[in-house]
C-alpha cells in the first residue's frame, strides 16, 4: 500500500472520530414572555412551608414564577428551576433555544446569601439563560437590550444571587 492510500485510508477512519467530539455546550436561552418574575431562592433547601403549599424540600434550589408572587406560586406561574445537582430546566410553554454563554456583564445591585423571594419588574420582556455550571447550575435574567438583572448561582454550598434595582428581595413564604 502506497503511502499516499495508508494517508488517505487513516483520514477515512478518523474522520468519524474527529465529528463525533462534542463542540463546547451551549447555554439555554428562553422566553417566557415575562415583564415581570418572582424567584425563590433556597440555598439550603427548606422545610415545609405550608402558607405557600411547599412540602420540605432540602435540596439548595431555585424556582423561578412569571409575574409578581409573594404568598402564593401557582404552578401555572412556574418558569424555571434549577438545584444544586446540576439541574437547569424550562417550562414547555416558554420558547426555548441556545445562547453562545452567559452574560459577562456584571450585575449592578445587590448580593445576598440567604433565602430570599427576589421579586423584579423589567418594564419590558426579559429573557432567561440557565445551565448547570461546575457544582451546580446558574441563571441569569437579561433584558433585550443585554442588560443583565439577576445573576444566580446555586450550589451545595458558596450559592449566591445579585439583582439590580429592578428586582427588590422579600422574605420567603413561610
Amino acid at each position: 500500500m502506497s503511502l499516499l492510500t495508508r494517508s488517505i485510508v487513516a483520514l477515512a477512519v478518523l474522520a468519524p472520530i474527529a465529528t463525533a467530539v462534542p463542540a463546547q455546550a451551549a447555554v439555554q436561552a428562553a422566553d417566557c414572555g415575562r415583564t415581570s418574575a418572582s424567584i425563590l431562592f433556597w440555598p439550603k433547601g427548606h422545610g415545609a412551608r405550608p402558607g405557600a403549599g411547599f412540602p420540605a424540600f432540602k435540596t439548595p434550589h431555585v424556582e423561578v414564577y412569571g409575574g409578581k408572587h409573594t404568598t402564593s406560586f401557582p404552578n401555572s406561574a412556574s418558569d424555571a428551576y434549577l438545584d444544586s445537582k446540576g439541574t437547569a430546566s424550562v417550562s414547555g410553554r416558554c420558547g426555548v433555544g441556545v445562547a453562545k454563554s452567559f452574560s459577562s456583564q456584571k450585575v449592578k445591585g445587590t448580593t445576598r446569601t440567604g433565602a430570599a423571594n427576589i421579586v423584579c419588574s423589567f418594564g419590558g420582556n426579559a429573557g432567561y439563560r440557565l445551565d448547570k455550571i461546575s457544582g451546580g447550575a446558574r441563571l441569569q435574567i437579561l433584558l433585550g437590550d443585554g442588560t443583565v438583572v439577576l445573576d444566580l448561582k446555586i450550589k451545595k454550598s458558596g450559592s449566591q444571587v445579585s439583582f439590580s434595582k429592578k428586582c427588590k428581595a422579600h422574605a420567603p413564604p413561610k
